[in-house]
C-alpha cells in the first residue's frame, strides 16, 4: 500500500506564544542528523503520534554534552534564562546551586495541559512509558 506523503503540522496543538518559542529555540539548535528508520505501517495507520521538545537553561556547551551524552535527536533549545524560565513555568528554582529542577508538560490536542510534572529534587520525571499510557488512555476515552 502505498499511503500520499502529507506535511505534519507538529506545532498544531500548540498555542501561538508557545509555538513562537519552540521555533525559536530550534532556529538556535545546532543541526544534528536525525537516524531515520522505515515506519511499519503508514503514519496514518499509526495508534498514537506524538510530538517532543526539550528546553534547557544550559549553556550550549553544556547542551552538547547532554546531547551527545545521551543520544538525543529530538528538537530542542538552549541558554533560556533561569530566573523567568522558573517563574514562567512555575518551576522550582535552586537559587543557591542557580538551577531549575525539570518540569515537564503533556499538551493535549485543544492546547490544554493533561499532565504537568514539577520535579523538587533528582526523582519524579516524566517518562517515555507512563505518556504513552496517558496517550492510550485519551484516545480510549475520546471513542
Amino acid at each position: 500500500m502505498n499511503a500520499a506523503i502529507r506535511p505534519i503540522d507538529s506545532f498544531r496543538y500548540l498555542s501561538p506564544a508557545s509555538v513562537t518559542i519552540v521555533k525559536t529555540m530550534i532556529a538556535m539548535a545546532p543541526r544534528h542528523p536525525v537516524p531515520w528508520a522505515p515506519l511499519r505501517r503508514p503514519l496514518g495507520e499509526a495508534t498514537v503520534a506524538l510530538s517532543v521538545v526539550a528546553a534547557s537553561t544550559d549553556p550550549i556547551e553544556k547542551a552538547k554534552e547532554t546531547v551527545s551524552e545521551h543520544s538525543l535527536t529530538l528538537p530542542g533549545g538552549y541558554g533560556l534564562p533561569l530566573t523567568e524560565t522558573a517563574a514562567t513555568l512555575g518551576a522550582f528554582y535552586e537559587e543557591r546551586r542557580g538551577f531549575v529542577q525539570a518540569t515537564g508538560f503533556v499538551i493535549k490536542p485543544d492546547k490544554t495541559i493533561a499532565i504537568a510534572q514539577y520535579s523538587s529534587g533528582p526523582i519524579g520525571r516524566l517518562v517515555w512509558q507512563d505518556i504513552l499510557g496517558l496517550v492510550q488512555f485519551y484516545k480510549k476515552q475520546a471513542k
